[in-house]
């Protein structure tokens, strides 16, 4: 059975930036497992605060390369960016539900669990 590596909170925390917060990626530059990073976020809060910054970073990054791709007219971008951002303004896939058939009418459960004891069906004086 291969021996367990561990890592000081320094290595973990010099493995982290630019890693984007993905975990697998931290954890093959420090040569452990992903189970062994959770441990160490687990232990350390500032390894936790890292990897959330880092996940902050990139998914900052990646809202700047897809607004370039914006400015620069590319109309999957300008689509995806509208239906995810647009919602608000009408814009984004629209679901409409129609019903076909009768009416149904509620059923109204009382927390009792039902008729009344005395034969009568709960609803007033028989």
């Amino acid at each position: 059975m291969p021996r367990k590596i561990k890592r000081s909170k320094a290595e973990v925390l010099a493995a982290i930036p630019g890693s984007g917060g993905i975990v697998s990626k931290i954890a093959k530059r420090l040569g452990i497992g992903r189970r062994t990073l959770f441990e160490y976020r687990r232990k350390w809060p500032e390894v936790e605060e890292a990897i959330t910054d880092a996940t902050e970073a990139g998914l900052d990054f990646a809202e700047i390369q897809l607004m370039n791709l914006i400015e620069s007219g590319d109309i999957k971008a300008i689509m995806y960016y509208l239906d995810n951002k647009g919602r608000g303004r009408g814009w984004g896939a629209q679901q409409q539900i129609q019903v076909q058939g009768p009416p149904v009418q509620p059923i109204i459960c009382f927390a009792d669990g039902g008729p009344e004891k005395d034969g009568t069906d709960g609803g007033g004086k028989s």
